[in-house]
């Protein structure tokens, strides 16, 4: 997240540089010290409200707790320290190279930039309704924009790989298992798009991790596809490539997605929509999830339960009464009956070094059914050797049971995994079950919501203590709404989804957004010392930063432009940048036209 934290920061170091040396070239000569100092003297200032409105922005997501708080924490620390060190950098080192380098000043007043922005402000100012319509567009657009964006907590991401489970029927042992697998390499080896194909199935008894993972078991196959990168495939393609080399293979389910990388495996918000049906016994829930699934006629390729399937199981019932009079306890009838079917430790085999451990029990035939295990012997005296029939001190019976159980705050559960769900079926599952996304976003959800009403909050405060005043940081603060919208509008266009990247280049916006309006302010203030006419300093003000602010904009975006390009869908970070870039735009254009206005009245009234 560091690197995140330097792609965004990347952009924003040299904001502070340019402002000062634009300055300095614009009214100094490189061999007056004194003027040069009095200059830096004046923006020092505003930089230093720009930085500290955009620190005040990454400061709550450093006291995020829990795990967002872990993740996000090295991303907000690289980005303020990158800050602060630029604002030094800009106030010291600046100025001294520009004394040093003796840069000349020809700086042309005239440019065909700033020749333009100063006909359309003079027609703004007169008759401000078209941006005030331009304003009402864009909030409606952007409202809209943002009613359609798909809402995930992770977007997903081409990793150049396709993650397979392949599911086979309830009960398949470890020889099909392996044919299949088999199967599965013989067809994916002539494919010259796949470099190599990985394949995982079962696992120990004693591995602590194959026993607790739900999606396991020995009738499921994990695949890892992974494709040449010399064919440029999107997501989609790969996994439409995956599914016709395997829709003939006759596989009772193959669900295909990316591979889960490590943010979404922690947050648990990868693959088809998730839900945990609860309840207080294991064959309630799965009347409920029958009745649903029977209720929606879905069919078995949209769906997938968790635990899957059910397994024969044989249930041995003691006979007390019969046990005493033999003088059998509970403990040496399943010590019999244990050894004999799953075997016990009897020494090691030493073989060319290596040491195999020997375990003896009943030979596989003796072993095959109920009938066979009822004819165990079970010993009775070890002198004479007396033994009599398991089913004389027991009764067997066949039964079914889910392979595992899922235990959830004290109750039983299941997980249903969905594909593509209608608004409909979304609806029912909410009522008896929780999505698991939303228990994810649940978690973090207040968290988020705090960091960002106290980043808002920060801002005004700074901003309210620094120009003391309480109107004049909501005036500043206009561009805000602004951002979000044109953010909205940008992820629409670009077919991003709204999700936690998404928010965190909302809080960047913020810092970003109000440094122009903090930029233009300062020098309004600065003319107004040196002349009373407020509507010739507001409109002159605004002709003499626009260079400055453009070109902090555009290196931020510039920046931003190879991480937001991502027509495959294998970069994490495009969505923040494209988020970034079209808040960015929208609202660095609209300052230009919405911030004159606003502080000719604000002048005015005064």
């Amino acid at each position: 997240m560091s690197m995140g934290g330097l792609i965004i920061g990347i952009g924003m170091v040299v904001d502070n540089s340019v402002v000062i040396l634009e300055n300095l070239i614009k009214k100094t000569r490189p061999d007056n010290l004194k003027e040069i100092k009095n200059q830096v003297s004046l923006l020092s200032r505003s930089t230093l409200g720009s930085t500290l409105t955009t620190l005040v922005v990454f400061l709550p997501i450093i006291f995020i707790p829990g795990l967002l708080g872990s993740l996000f924490q090295d991303m907000a620390l690289a980005v303020c320290f990158s800050l602060i060190i630029s604002y030094i950098v800009s106030i010291s080192l600046i100025p001294v190279l520009y004394h040093k380098m003796n840069i000349q000043n020809d700086y042309q007043t005239k440019e065909r930039i700033e020749t333009l922005y100063k006909k359309i402000l003079k027609k703004t100012l007169r008759k401000p309704w078209p941006v005030l319509l331009t304003v009402a567009i864009i909030i409606i657009l952007g409202s809209v924009s943002f009613f359609f964006l798909p809402k995930t907590f992770m977007e997903e991401q081409n990793q150049n790989a396709v993650f397979g489970r392949i599911i086979l029927s309830p009960g398949s042992n470890m020889e099909y298992v392996k044919d299949t697998a088999q199967s599965i390499i013989g067809l994916t080896s002539n494919s010259p798009w796949i470099e190599k194909v990985i394949l995982q199935a079962g696992g120990e008894m004693d591995d602590p991790f194959y026993l607790a993972d739900p999606n396991g078991g020995k009738e499921t196959i994990e695949a890892t596809f992974i494709f040449n990168s010399r064919y440029r495939l999107t997501l989609a393609e790969q996994i439409h490539h995956i599914e016709e080399l395997l829709k003939n293979t006759g596989f009772q389910k193959v669900q295909l997605s990316t591979p889960p990388n490590i943010l979404n495996t922690l947050l648990n918000s990868s693959g088809s929509p998730r839900f945990r049906i609860p309840g207080e016994e294991y064959q309630q829930i799965k009347q409920t999830v029958e009745s649903f699934i029977s209720n929606f006629n879905l069919s078995k390729e949209r769906y997938d339960l968790i635990p899957r399937g059910e397994r024969e199981y044989i249930e041995l019932e003691p006979q007390r009464e019969t046990m005493a009079q033999y003088n059998l306890t509970p403990y040496q009838l399943s010590i019999t009956t244990g050894s004999s079917l799953y075997g016990m430790p009897a020494g090691d085999f030493l073989y060319q070094g290596n040491e195999i451990p020997i375990r003896v029990r009943l030979n596989e035939n003796d072993r095959e059914n109920i009938e066979d295990i009822n004819n165990l012997r079970i010993l009775l005296n070890t002198q004479n050797i007396q033994t009599i029939p398991l089913d004389y001190i027991t009764n067997l019976s066949l039964q079914k049971s889910p392979p595992f159980l899922l235990r959830n705050n004290r109750q039983d559960e299941m997980v249903l995994q969905l594909e593509d769900p209608t608004e409909e079926e979304q609806l029912f599952l909410s009522e008896i079950g929780i999505p698991e996304q939303k228990i994810v976003f649940e978690e973090n959800k207040l968290d988020l919501l705090i960091a960002l009403g106290l980043a808002v909050f920060l801002i005004f405060v700074l901003l309210a203590s620094q120009f003391e005043s309480y109107k004049l940081p909501l005036k500043l603060m206009s561009v805000l709404p602004i951002s979000f919208f044109t953010l909205s509008i940008g992820l629409f266009i670009t077919g991003k989804s709204f999700s936690l990247n998404s928010l965190l280049g909302i809080l960047v916006l913020f810092g970003l957004s109000i440094n122009n309006a903090i930029i233009l302010f300062e020098t309004y203030e600065q003319r107004n010392k040196e002349c009373p006419h407020h509507f010739i300093n507001v409109f002159h003000g605004s002709l003499e930063r626009i260079k400055p602010i453009l070109i902090t904009t555009f290196t931020t975006i510039i920046a931003m432009i190879p991480v937001a390009v991502d027509p495959l869908g294998m970069k994490a970070q495009s969505g923040l940048a494209i988020a970034i870039i079209a808040g960015l735009i929208g609202s660095t254009l609209l300052t230009f036209f919405i911030i004159p206005p606003l502080f000719i009245r604000h002048y005015h009234k005064d």
